[in-house]
């Protein structure tokens, strides 16, 4: 009982950006892979989404779901509002559950949901801000059911795999070595490497480079944050070294891929 309310704290929704807009005929753009899911509440006019030889018509009234992970094209004909946020929902892995959706999920939502999400959105207020995730959360949760993809099901691991991924989660930074790793979870280097590898499937280092790329992506996300503060953040001793590791692991520069930021 214990581990499975570990594992329900362990899912973490995240918000990185998000505003109720009201677009035109110059929303419009082929954007590579971006890391980060998109929901989008539309509530007036229409848009086109394009994505694996696919084209979404975006109709008042629903929700669209669209995975980071997904190389999306979009246009706006004439005139389209819409409620948007860019999220993230990791697991105790550390993985974003919604990056692994091979495509673009839609649902009906009421128009009682769509007007309390639109109230409540700009609250100051933490009940309502709790209603709030909780509604968001409620509809992303009914876009995925039905899913059947690993990254849904909570792994089971060794107490020492557990803790490892749980203090790497808490402490991202680049400088963070196996070595204070296996210290701070009591265990050898040697013991830990070779239990992780078995138990997960990747390395220990190549997790904290996923790890370290997921934060570096939502940090991004934030445009009162400067690209040097995010390298200091993560622990990189300059803007330059974080910059040629974001792109060896994304393919873009943090630059790139902050453009790729949008509604």
């Amino acid at each position: 009982m214990l581990r499975s309310l570990f594992f329900t704290n362990s899912l973490n929704l995240e918000f990185w950006s998000g505003s109720y807009v009201k677009l035109d005929s110059s929303w419009e753009c082929n954007y590579p892979t971006c890391y980060i899911t998109r929901l989008y509440y539309v509530y007036k006019g229409s848009a086109f989404l394009y994505c694996n030889g696919e084209t979404i018509t975006m109709e008042p009234g629903n929700l669209y779901l669209i995975p980071g992970s997904l190389h999306l094209c979009y246009k706006c004909p004439e005139y389209m509002e819409k409620l948007f946020f860019h999220v993230t929902c990791t697991n105790l892995e550390g993985i974003d559950m919604l990056d692994s959706i091979p495509k673009i999920c839609q649902i009906p939502c009421s128009q009682e949901i769509l007007d309390k999400l639109k109230e409540l959105h700009l609250s100051r207020d933490y009940y309502e801000l709790l209603e709030f995730k909780a509604l968001v959360t409620k509809t992303v949760a009914d876009c995925l059911r039905g899913i059947d993809l690993p990254s849904m099901v909570a792994k089971s691991y060794s107490q020492e795999v557990f803790q490892a991924i749980a203090y790497m989660q808490k402490n991202i930074s680049v400088q963070l070595t196996g070595n204070q790793i296996a210290q701070a979870v009591f265990v050898s280097p040697n013991r830990l490497f070779k239990h992780f590898k078995a138990e997960t499937g990747i390395t220990l280092g190549a997790y904290l480079d996923r790890l370290i790329l997921l934060r570096a992506s939502q940090l991004l996300s934030d445009p009162h944050l400067s690209i040097g503060e995010i390298s200091r953040q993560l622990g990189f001793c300059d803007q330059f070294y974080f910059s040629n590791r974001f792109k060896a692991l994304s393919g873009q520069t943090p630059s790139q891929y902050r453009k790729t930021i949008s509604p």
